[in-house]
């Protein structure tokens, strides 16, 4: 692993655990209802991309998997793990689809 790439690796993974603490203590005011939605939403996309990163993009569905199982949890109300989960969602997908697809000269044949 080059040193870089490590570092890298290790600041997502502190941006997501930095992310976690900070999601289970809440917010330090009330917000209202409708900022409420879009910080979950932002939240939990944010942490989607964290965790993408710490893994460099490798076990996909276990980085997808992890974010949505903490996203069922992170929320009181349905309205709020929807959001949860939508951020997921959508981080996941733009996430996904922007994985490298191995060329025809490297792969094995």
């Amino acid at each position: 692993m080059h040193t870089e790439a490590g570092f890298d690796r290790l600041a997502a993974l502190a941006g997501a655990v930095a992310l976690v603490v900070a999601i289970l203590v809440g917010a330090p005011a009330a917000l209202p209802e409708d900022a409420a939605r879009y910080v979950h939403f932002t939240a939990f996309s944010a942490l989607t991309w964290f965790l993408w990163r710490a893994m460099d993009g490798e076990l996909p569905l276990l980085v997808l998997g992890a974010a949505a199982a903490f996203a069922a949890l992170g929320g009181a109300a349905a309205i709020d793990v929807l959001a949860n989960a939508s951020g997921v969602a959508v981080t996941g997908a733009l996430l996904w689809s922007q994985r490298e697809k191995p060329c025809a000269e490297s792969s094995p044949r």
